[in-house]
């Protein structure tokens, strides 16, 4: 996983996290604290500090959240979600606050975790759902850092405010599984995905705005920098549309194996997408859906980022 200056890369091997240089593949640390083999990662936006968790956390002695220094390896603090110590399933979601003032932590099919970051609170306990959510992102921050948005099987999507722990907003326009979410990055508008399509609708009052039908069950979202394009995903094809027309402007299908993530470049002229199988990762000029580089893959373990 990238380090947010881009100098630095995060990789798990079994119980350890190593973070290296990708500029001159220099080992810079070796994280050794977890007892079992580690299955989350993620970095702080300060790019300081690293969380992670193990895959079998909540169900053996390694019940923690670990957040370090990505510098030194010093271990900060620790969380533990005793509520569900006895769970059969393991963490599936681990992710920081815009701010890196928060950590949502998602122990296994349960209720989302709100902790804060330098002292090991736990600020709320958010319920917004009772079974296990669909898609690649059932929930997000908002970029302000205190809002989230959760995704569920009965339709919903639900806006909540963290620190007062209550929902202003739940969106109800989608008739089926929502299966991901995503913010604009002005905060302004919410993209999310079912089986009729991606609707995009305002943030602040859920009013529908448009419905894209051209990628219907898609669980890959993405937005632009720019806020007015965004990319999705359905099989090996990604495509590029306008965030408030819905027309379609590009249709890359140079992956041959199903695409499982795409990211943006800070820019807003390239795409990253990675698939399921090698050749792996590519990446695109979003103008044109011209592949700019051969793929990428590398004989590393495998492991769930967030």
């Amino acid at each position: 996983m990238w380090a947010p200056d881009g100098q630095r890369i995060a990789l798990v091997f079994k119980k350890e996290v190593q973070v290296w240089d990708v500029n001159t593949g220099q080992r810079l640390i070796t994280y050794a604290d977890h007892k079992e083999d580690v299955s989350l990662i993620a970095w702080a936006p300060d790019g300081r500090r690293i969380a992670s968790t193990s895959k079998k956390a909540f169900l053996s002695k390694d019940k923690e959240v670990q957040v370090w220094n990505a510098i030194t390896g010093q271990l900060l603090i620790t969380y533990t979600s005793s509520s569900y110590s006895y769970s059969d399933d393991a963490p599936s979601l681990v992710m920081w606050a815009p701010d890196g003032q928060h950590i949502i932590l998602l122990p296994g099919n349960r209720a989302t975790e709100v902790w804060e970051v330098d002292t090991g609170r736990l600020i709320a306990i958010i319920e917004p759902w009772n079974a296990k959510p669909w898609g690649e992102g059932p929930v997000v921050w908002m970029p302000d850092g205190r809002h989230i948005g959760c995704v569920s099987y009965d339709g919903t999507v639900q806006m909540w405010d963290t620190g007062a722990n209550v929902h202003p907003i739940t969106y109800t326009n989608h008739v089926k599984h929502v299966f991901a979410i995503a913010w604009a990055p002005d905060g302004q508008r919410i993209a999310s995905s079912s089986y009729e399509g991606v609707q995009v609708w305002d943030a602040n009052t859920g009013r529908h705005l448009i419905t894209y039908e051209g990628h219907k069950g898609t669980s890959c979202i993405a937005w632009a920098p720019d806020g007015q394009r965004i990319a999705s995903v359905l099989g090996n094809e990604i495509q590029v549309w306008d965030a408030n027309t819905g027309r379609c402007l590009i249709t890359y299908a140079g992956h041959k194996k199903e695409v499982q993530v795409i990211a943006w470049a800070p820019d807003g002229r390239r795409i990253a997408s990675g698939s399921k199988k090698p050749p792996g990762a590519k990446v695109q000029r979003c103008r044109f859906g011209m592949r700019l580089q051969a793929s990428i893959s590398a004989p590393i373990p495998a492991t769930k980022t967030m």
